[in-house]
């Protein structure tokens, strides 16, 4: 098994996947290394298995089990973030304008993993930061397995599932404004949603931006 290791820092770089067929194996780039385009794009790139029908077991904040496979039916957005991921918390007000605009007229879920049950200083820091926050999605606490079998190896890592399960997307790394939010809309129309379109934000496109995101670094 896989497990996390210290030693973060915050690399800027070209850096979306948003993909709708499998991708290959990638390893990411060792701590404070600056990535060209090109590279960035080939870094991104997960062995998440886009296609595959996911699912995890969870405990969110008060101890309760969360199963992905109960938001079954619905398109479900799983965030990946940590409380001292600076592009993270960057990221979380687009996320929760989304789930106000989306959730009741769509049925669209938002999770958030939190990651400091793996590295940070553990699930304490979490209730404060999402109080602070005023994050209004449900948020669970991440493990190593879900890492590993998300391929989580970079935060924030947004990915996007089907009401079917199966994951059709993934962005990794924050980007320009209205990106993700056109990210999601392209998820509920996968999911035979019309989204109610307040501006026209640009249809999120491979390796097309540079984004934000904190290294993680995995050893065997």
């Amino acid at each position: 098994m896989q497990k996390l290791v210290s030693g973060l820092t915050v690399v800027t770089a070209a850096a979306i996947v948003f993909v709708l067929a499998p991708l290959a194996g990638a390893v990411m780039p060792s701590f404070s290394q600056e990535l060209g385009a090109e590279a960035a794009q080939q870094q991104a790139q997960s062995r998440g298995e886009e296609g595959k029908v996911v699912d995890f077991t969870l405990k969110d904040l008060d101890g309760k089990v969360v199963k992905l496979s109960q938001f079954r039916g619905h398109p479900v957005v799983v965030d990946f973030w940590a409380t001292w991921c600076e592009p993270c918390r960057e990221q979380i007000p687009e996320l929760k304008k989304l789930y106000d605009e989306y959730h009741k007229t769509t049925g669209l879920v938002i999770v958030g993993v939190a990651c400091d049950t793996v590295q940070g200083q553990g699930e304490k820091v979490v209730p404060p930061f999402v109080k602070e926050l005023a994050i209004n999605y449900p948020i669970v606490l991440a493990n190593d397995d879900v890492l590993e079998q998300f391929d989580v190896m970079a935060l924030p890592t947004t990915v996007f599932i089907l009401p079917s399960g199966k994951i059709t997307g993934r962005l990794r790394g924050v980007g320009p404004k209205d990106e993700l939010t056109a990210a999601v809309r392209q998820l509920l129309l996968q999911s035979g949603q019309k989204p109610a379109v307040h501006g026209k934000p640009e249809n999120p496109k491979k390796g097309s931006h540079h984004g934000k995101w904190v290294n993680l670094s995995y050893t065997p």
